[in-house]
């Protein structure tokens, strides 16, 4: 398992956030981008750095990572929802210790008339 391959499992199971955006193969939870005529509301997500965490003797097995989430919806109140869901099913997803977390508005996306919240995330997890 990777960091990446934990988050999405641990997000794609949390019932709050899959009641908004779908669960299995209708999950609405992608890594980098989704296809145009997904239905909304969705989730895109980035990993912005990643670090292992070091002393002396090497590697401890720990990696610190940023991740950025984009919750797109057709109205401010279905975004600002998954925004909500996907906050607490980070703080709620076992083993993965979140650092700090911030959530504001993105642009609207006026010419396809979508709604965006960012979540932005620092997290620790196990290799």
């Amino acid at each position: 398992m990777t960091i990446d391959s934990d988050l999405f499992a641990a997000l794609s199971a949390d019932s709050g956030l899959t009641a908004l955006i779908g669960s299995g193969s209708d999950c609405r939870l992608f890594p980098e981008e989704a296809e145009q005529t997904t239905a909304h509301p969705l989730v895109v997500y980035t990993r912005l750095s990643g670090n292992d965490e070091m002393h002396l003797k090497g590697p401890t097995g720990s990696v610190q990572s940023r991740y950025q989430f984009s919750c797109w919806g057709e109205t401010f109140d279905s975004a600002d929802a998954v925004a909500t869901a996907l906050r607490a099913a980070l703080f709620a997803a076992s083993g993965l210790v979140v650092t700090a977390c911030d959530v504001y508005s993105g642009p609207v996306e006026a010419e396809l008339k979508l709604y965006h919240r960012i979540v932005d995330i620092s997290l620790w997890s196990a290799l």
